[in-house]
């Protein structure tokens, strides 16, 4: 699979980073429900959606809704929309062909990379799959180091920070021994 961040934007400059799954095979983009259950307080509210998706399996689910948006790559922006469907942990965010073509993107499966033009010129993104980012490669593409959603579930976090606190427990003194 093709694997690169993208960016949502929410309505007060809110930035939300994802990892999304790139796939010119899709025919829809889709976020999956969990994931947006997660991140809702920093988007738009989502909008009815009627679609009806067809698993590869013959099933239809119907659709949670659409988040429509912003969406950047690259640091290059786009209207879209994604439908809200469960993915059942195989992805947090598919981008599909509609938005593919939406940023006229090109996937070179030679060296596994995507293409696109933005008001500055041609932008290649490299597969990030199997890849993680020090501090200062991630710095330089423009990322922060946050913990992915699903990376965050799996290990058991949420979105609360940690008590910085420190817990004040009556500690009985212990009487220092001598060696004399």
């Amino acid at each position: 699979p093709f694997i690169h961040c993208a960016a949502l934007e929410g309505p007060k400059g809110e930035i939300v980073r994802l990892r999304g799954v790139f796939d010119d095979g899709a025919a829809i983009n889709v976020i999956d429900s969990k994931v947006f259950a997660t991140i809702k307080h920093r988007l738009t509210k989502p909008k009815k959606s009627d679609r009806i998706l067809r698993m590869a399996n013959g099933s239809l689910v119907p659709s949670y809704g659409k988040w429509v948006g912003t969406i950047q790559v690259g640091g290059i922006s786009r209207e879209g929309t994604f439908e809200i469907f469960p993915s059942g942990n195989s992805w947090a965010l598919l981008f599909g062909k509609p938005l593919m073509e939406a940023f006229d993107m090109t996937h070179r499966y030679k060296n596994d990379t995507i293409s696109l033009e933005g008001p500055l010129g041609k932008v290649t993104l490299t597969n990030q799959f199997g890849r993680t980012m020090d501090s200062g490669s991630a710095a330089a593409a423009g990322v922060s180091l946050t913990a992915d959603i699903k990376q965050r579930e799996a290990i058991g976090g949420n979105s609360h920070s940690p008590s910085r606190q420190v817990p004040h427990t009556n500690l009985t003194a212990i009487p220092e021994q001598s060696d004399e």
